[in-house]
């Protein structure tokens, strides 16, 4: 999402990024991006500081990774994601941050190496070599930071995420239980979740929680689904609110949260005629 308060979309169909305003009415395009499986394909895309990225992964050469940087609707510079030293993978960008955040992945190029080396947050660019530089978290401002990682003696359903600042680390155990709806007991499901921290709004963390049983059995019976989570760390309420089933198949979907202007929150879901996207209430 734009400064302005327009969208900005991977339109794979029409192989473009499209461009409309608060509204939904068609503004332009940006063409020339190519969705085929021998170029560098588009991963994830934010606007920030009334520049338009575009991050890119080239799956045929073990995920080498690309920053393109556009502005006016025009291409304003393209280079390759590394070190200094070595190719690095980058996996998504973070929305509603200013520089470019992304979340790397470790090294890139060569199969014997792959996800080796640093992972965690990184800040990107075009216009400086190295174009990866390693951060401590996702900045938050007033010199707060935020990054998470999953519990090594729980990695299936528990979340440490620390908050950063430079007196102290705060560290926030998240763990996530499921049980059956309309249950006369509170069974507990063992339970699978992700979580992916897509988007800032000031203080406030934005992060997408897929959950599912993780038996087999339990997961036929019951299914799964996604949950938004918008954690504070300014004292503001939390929000933990099931996401609406999508009409379609969301597998290839990469993003689905992004900030807005005046700390607001939009979810975008894919429907059967369209792709729909709505303001979280109270943000």
């Amino acid at each position: 999402m734009a400064p302005d308060g327009s969208f900005w979309l991977v339109d794979e169909v029409k192989h473009r990024l499209a461009h409309f305003d608060p509204t939904g009415r068609y503004l332009g395009q940006i063409g020339g991006v190519r969705f085929d499986r021998f170029h560098p394909q588009p991963q994830d895309l934010v606007a920030t500081g009334g520049s338009l990225y575009l991050l890119q992964q080239d799956h045929q050469h073990f995920l080498l990774s690309y920053l393109r940087r556009y502005r006016d609707s025009m291409l304003a510079g393209m280079a390759p994601l590394d070190d200094g030293a070595d190719p690095q993978i980058v996996a998504n960008l973070v929305s509603g941050t200013a520089p470019v955040i992304g979340l790397g992945g470790g090294l890139a190029g060569d199969p014997m190496q792959m996800g080796q080396g640093r992972r965690g947050y990184v800040t990107l660019s075009v216009s400086q070599q190295p174009t990866v530089r390693p951060v401590d978290g996702i900045p938050l401002g007033h010199g707060l930071a935020v990054t998470g990682m999953f519990d090594p003696d729980r990695p299936d359903d528990r979340y440490l995420l620390s908050a950063i600042s430079p007196e102290s680390t705060a560290v926030f155990p998240l763990r996530f239980v499921a049980t059956p709806a309309g249950s006369e007991h509170a069974k507990k499901l063992a339970t699978g979740a992700g979580f992916q921290m897509q988007a800032v709004n000031g203080q406030r963390v934005a992060v997408w929680v897929p959950v599912s049983p993780s038996r087999t059995v339990d997961a036929e019976r019951y299914g799964g689904g996604a949950w938004l989570l918008v954690f504070p760390l300014d004292g503001s309420p939390l929000i933990w609110q099931r996401l609406p089933d999508p009409g379609l198949s969301s597998e290839g979907q990469v993003r689905t949260l992004a900030a807005g202007p005046d700390g607001s929150l939009y979810v975008m879901l894919a429907a059967r005629d369209a792709m729909v996207i709505y303001r979280v209430p109270g943000t």
